[in-house]
């Protein structure tokens, strides 16, 4: 096969490949019916055989099929014609297999077999959108899964091997010239993304704030109340409830620090949209909610728990409501007599329902601690950002105490919050976020070497492995994720250069990425929006080359043209009483 063709697979299609069955391999375990039908023959066998083999290695002593893979494919079916396996198993293990070491070529057999899974799992999420229209499919399975079967029609499926990339994709500079991958087209403007990106801890100034300040002044025990969609119910607040509300203050904070460097206004206060408005989402919402109502509701319990939702979320009145309910097509054959007592039923149920009243209070006491607060730190991000940063270093440090090491799921906070920390000055507090982030990988690494969700954050474990360098600690094995992106390891060897036009497109080309596995449904790597717009990674190459003496790059991009894209001011060191009396209590009660 000639050179050219053996480029035809990109790297960052491979990356996005690896990325896509991890979201399939996750999605398919959920599922009741995962057998998957492959077409008996030799190149079908030869594909299937390692998937087999690594599901008995995996189960060990608790595999109980034939010991021979060969042999177990053999009886997958009833069918002649037919070997049959489980879709998660083949997912989970193509999705490790390109992203630790991938092989220089794929055949054309495990190409149409991958290209198939693929189409599965858009299929999968097509279903659940019809469900749930706030569903989004995966935005690569479809095109990886065309190009595939093209590249199968070829008899071979190639990407660039180490030295094939180190012999033709290498700039003058000895920079390897990396593909970039575009903007990810579904990408929002900043105007998409502020209005989207929420926190659910908006109450945090009298809710999260005040559960602090009880529990620094008297310890756990305390008794509060709760109110969700059903009502109201009694808790006893614990050690971990600190940790929680630690942690929720904190992402408030950022929150509040994000929408003001991005120049977003104050919320405005919620109003009603009138008895039209009301009446159309009254309608939607019976069709289906099931953040609302269960299957199980009757009639008139479903109407009350719409209505108790569309007065405090939505800001309607009772009026808007009973007049929505009065204007269903589903009263159309009742009396109207019938159909206004119906109404007046479910809307004074609502109103008078000890959580309605709670929400209203709390959604207008949640606006004026929200114009409060934006009011106090005026247009200086940093504020809340520092704070935030300070919260976050706590609740880590509670955590550590609690556990004796953090959770994998805590990667995603814990990086990030090192690499800020660094940004801004606070040495000791980075390279103690650093060294949590090795106590964690350090405790479970047998399982982030496995096919899990964790050791799929490339970006954190980039950012990670270059604050190795700077602190010049770490460690000497990694999983095998975190070598498996081509412009990472690029980075990391490079990152030093002194040109700093040599480094830049390998600098725009993680701008893009950095996009794109936002958009990447089902990638754990930037799942949370809070991340969107905070290229950390990159800021952080840019950070550390100030810090050398070297120049920077100019980098035109979308997620670096903001100040969270630019390199930060030092600040000070953040103490806070409460801050401070939450850690001694914490630590003096869990011993």
């Amino acid at each position: 096969m000639t050179q050219a063709a053996r480029a035809t697979l990109s790297a960052s299609d491979l990356a996005l490949l690896a990325d896509a069955l991890a979201c399939a391999a996750a999605d398919f375990t959920d599922q009741s019916c995962n057998d998957f039908s492959v077409a008996r023959s030799p190149e079908n066998r030869a594909a299937l055989e390692p998937v087999v083999a690594a599901q008995m290695a995996e189960l060990g002593a608790q595999w109980t099929g034939a010991k021979n893979p060969a042999n177990w494919l053999e009886g997958s079916s009833t069918r002649p014609d037919t070997y049959v396996i489980p879709d998660e198993w083949a997912a989970a293990f193509f999705a490790e297999k390109y992203a630790s070491t991938p092989p220089a070529t794929i055949s054309a057999a495990e190409g149409l077999i991958v290209a198939d899974l693929l189409d599965r799992l858009a299929e999968l999420h097509a279903e659940w959108a019809e469900q749930d229209p706030a569903t989004e499919p995966h935005p690569h399975a479809h095109r990886l899964a065309q190009r595939c079967r093209t590249l199968a029609a070829a008899s071979e499926v190639v990407h660039l091997d180490a030295a094939v990339r180190a012999e033709t994709q290498v700039s003058a500079a000895g920079i390897p010239l990396i593909e970039r991958p575009g903007i990810a087209p579904r990408f929002p403007d900043l105007k998409k993304y502020l209005k989207d990106y929420t926190v659910n801890f908006r109450d945090w100034q009298f809710n999260e704030l005040a559960f602090l300040q009880t529990y620094a002044d008297r310890g756990p025990g305390f008794e509060y109340t709760s109110y969700d969609y059903e009502g109201a119910d009694r808790y006893t607040y614990r050690n971990d409830g600190a940790v929680r509300d630690v942690d929720h203050c904190a992402m408030m904070l950022r929150w509040h620090a994000i929408q003001v460097a991005l120049g977003a206004g104050v919320p405005k206060r919620a109003v009603s949209k009138g008895a039209a408005a009301c009446a159309k989402r009254y309608e939607a919402l019976r069709q289906r909610a099931p953040h609302i109502w269960s299957l199980g509701d009757d009639t008139e319990t479903r109407d009350i728990k719409i209505a108790k939702f569309l007065m405090y979320d939505e800001a309607f009145t009772a009026a808007d409501m009973e007049a929505a309910i009065l204007a269903s097509p589903s009263l159309a054959d009742s009396e109207p007599e019938m159909r206004a007592s119906y109404a007046a039923k479910v809307v004074s149920a609502a109103v008078n329902d000890p959580s309605t009243r709670c929400f209203i209070q709390m959604r207008e006491r949640e606006q004026d601690g929200l114009e409060a607060y934006r009011k106090e730190i005026g247009k200086d991000w940093t504020i809340p950002w520092t704070r935030s940063l300070a919260y976050h270093v706590q609740g880590a440090r509670m955590a550590q105490h609690a556990r004796g090491t953090l959770r994998a799921d805590d990667l995603e906070h814990m990086v990030p919050t090192a690499v800020h920390c660094l940004l801004i000055g606070w040495r000791d507090k980075a390279r103690e976020m650093h060294q949590y982030c090795h106590a964690r990988l350090t405790a479970d690494f047998a399982d982030l070497s496995q096919k899990k969700y964790a050791p799929e954050r490339r970006t954190q474990l980039f950012a990670l492995r270059l604050l190795d360098q700077w602190f010049e600690s770490g460690r000497d094995k990694y999983p095998p994720q975190a070598h498996s992106e081509p412009l990472f390891e690029a980075l990391l060897a490079h990152w030093r250069h002194p040109d700093p036009e040599a480094l830049a497109p390998l600098m725009l080309a993680a701008c893009d990425r950095h996009t794109q596995v936002s958009m990447a449904k089902g990638s754990p790597d930037l799942e949370r929006d809070e991340y969107w717009y905070d290229p950390y990674e990159i800021v952080l190459v840019l950070h550390l080359r100030k810090e050398l003496g070297l120049a920077n790059p100019a980098l035109d991009h979308p997620i670096m043209n903001t100040p969270l894209g630019g390199l930060r001011t030092p600040a000070p060191a953040y103490r806070e009483p409460l801050l401070d009396a939450v850690a001694a209590r914490f630590v003096n009660e869990v011993a």
